[in-house]
């Protein structure tokens, strides 16, 4: 789960008091909810928006006291964490609010995680006509929608505290990425190789979030797999929204990569360590470029789907 800030609901504030005080509460429930600070996402472009009328975010948080401007200013501008660095690809990447676009903010990044079976939610402080649940995000141009998304949506600090709260405890290693893992997806089976390679590298806790997403996403289309290794209508879904297309999650090698790095993705059979297993499929992680390869097809029969490599993008050996 994450929970987006509706950078919107921040503007028309009536003055700099009244903008204080919601800023102030926010920072006050960050700091006392580690999971709400954790998952709280915000844009980088939150400090350009006018809270008030002809004034940038951050003009008007400078105006704060000292000790308010300098834990919003580091929030803003340093520790985010920010939607930017993880943010989700979409076709036709166009998102609004009636007729206001969010595509970069947190209400259009909540709309496309809502849209790839992630669990988005917003936060919607200070403007009262945002007091309402779900709200709809337009995919598209508002006469001709391709979607409407309805996003889950609280203006109650509580509320939100208590949703970061329920969440799972983020790993903080790569061994309990891989435990926690293992735990939550039956479907899968994760080789031991994944444990050698990983623990030569350094830990991104981003890396981690989104190995965690990619392999729900692998889990959930196992789910949705009938005995011939056809799928039911969520799984055919699933595929269709993350193994097509240009920004597609998970690609299968080029023809040339195939011949190039063959023996390199060529790993220990996660059911098997004494026989080796070719992946050429794979899902993908920008920055830094990581790869979890597994088998694919599944076979007909199969109750599992093999991850064989999580670790580095793999070069010619």
């Amino acid at each position: 789960m994450r929970v987006f800030l509706n950078e919107l609901s921040l503007t028309g504030m009536a003055d700099l008091e009244v903008l204080g005080q919601v800023l102030s509460e926010l920072m006050r429930a960050r700091r006392r909810s580690r999971n709400l600070a954790r998952l709280l996402y915000c844009s980088r472009q939150t400090g350009e928006i006018q809270a008030l009328h002809g004034e940038r975010l951050l003009s008007s948080v400078a105006r704060l006291p000292r000790d308010e401007r300098a834990a919003l200013l580091s929030w803003l501008g340093k520790s985010g964490p920010f939607l930017d660095d993880e943010r989700t690809d979409a076709e036709e990447d166009l998102y609004l609010i009636g007729n206001e676009e969010v595509t970069d903010l947190g209400p259009g990044e909540a709309a496309r995680q809502r849209q790839k079976g992630n669990d988005g939610r917003l936060l919607s402080i200070g403007r009262d006509s945002f007091n309402s649940t779900p709200l709809e995000i337009i995919h598209g141009l508002p006469d001709e929608p391709l979607e409407t998304v309805p996003v889950p949506n609280s203006w109650k600090l509580d509320e939100a505290r208590a949703w970061a709260d329920s969440a799972d405890p983020e790993p903080e290693n790569w061994a309990q990425l891989l435990d926690v893992s293992r735990r939550r997806f039956g479907r899968l089976l994760i080789g031991p190789h994944c444990d050698a390679t990983l623990a030569a590298q350094t830990f991104y806790p981003a890396v981690s979030r989104r190995v965690l997403e990619l392999l729900r996403v692998l889990d959930s289309i196992i789910e949705n797999m009938n005995e011939n290794a056809s799928l039911n209508g969520l799984g055919e879904e699933l595929v269709q929204n993350h193994f097509v297309g240009k920004k597609a999650w998970f690609t299968d090698e080029s023809a040339e990569n195939k011949q190039l790095f063959g023996n390199a993705m060529t790993f220990p059979d996660p059911a098997d360590r004494a026989r080796n297993l070719q992946c050429f499929w794979h899902g993908k992680i920008k920055t830094p470029q990581f790869r979890v390869h597994f088998e694919w097809p599944l076979q007909p029969g199969a109750k599992i789907l093999k991850v064989a490599y999580i670790g580095p993008k793999i070069s010619k050996k």
